[in-house]
């Protein structure tokens, strides 16, 4: 197993295509001072966003800087928004190696300005299954390319999800997708996320909304056959999301 974690400079998704800026409002990219690109994340809330628990592992909150309405990595945009995260949550379940349990929150300082091109994501509840979605799913980020194009700018993946058994296969992972996680993908490889995508979105589009399915945790490589994408299952943390988001 590895990361989907990025070194400084090295971040965006295997195949797909460029976004067109504005089309997944939610999509945050999140920076680490010093540093640069970190991970992405998700707008869940107008004071909140979702990401993945390994992206802030060992970091503080006064080091992570929030862009909503970012396209571009390294330039910025016309109508983007840029925060300090004012506290960080992570699941107190979350475990290496396993990486069960890879989610964790950002409480930003003030309310975002929603509009157009930054807006809130729809959230499943615990019994909604993934398995109702209308077509393809979507992952969206800045994450590495491996030569495929569309550097320093978000690029979107439609892919479709594979069923936890087939996942858990010998063939596959063999056994280490958890219930809370799921997995998303091409069997022959090819297309995929990867180093820098970790802690952003998968949606999927039911009854005509979007709805956030997956956070981008982890993989074995990058668009490998039979080796798609892991990501955190959020329905099974709609809970821990209230709860935390309630209480802090």
């Amino acid at each position: 197993m590895q990361y989907l974690t990025v070194s400084p400079g090295i971040a965006r998704i295997v195949g797909g295509k460029v976004a067109v800026p504005g089309a997944w409002p939610w999509m945050v990219f999140l920076h680490r001072k010093g540093y640069g690109h970190l991970c992405g994340g998700t707008l869940i809330s107008s004071r909140w966003v979702l990401t993945a628990a390994h992206c802030l592992t060992g970091r503080t909150a006064d080091e992570i800087n929030v862009y909503l309405g970012k396209h571009h990595e390294d330039t910025s945009d016309p109508m983007e928004q840029r925060f300090t995260a004012k506290k960080i949550i992570l699941h107190e379940g979350f475990d290496l190696p396993s990486y069960r349990n890879d989610v964790a929150l950002i409480k930003l300082p003030r309310r975002a300005m929603l509009n157009e091109i930054a807006n809130l994501v729809c959230l499943p509840d615990g019994n909604m299954a993934a398995s109702r979605q209308d077509g393809s799913c979507v992952t969206t980020g800045w994450g590495d390319t491996l030569g495929t194009g569309g550097e320093g700018v978000l690029k979107q993946l439609f892919l479709p999800l594979i069923p936890t058994q087939k996942c858990n296969s010998t063939n596959f992972y063999n056994g280490r997708i958890h219930t809370s996680m799921l997995c998303a993908g091409f069997e022959k490889g090819g297309q995929d996320s990867c180093r820098g995508d970790s802690g952003g979105p998968l949606v999927c589009s039911m009854d005509g909304r979007w709805y956030l399915m997956g956070v981008t945790s982890w993989g074995r490589g990058c668009a490998l056959p039979m080796r798609p994408g892991v990501y955190a299952r959020v329905s099974e943390f709609a809970d821990w999301i209230e709860e935390k988001m309630l209480n802090n």
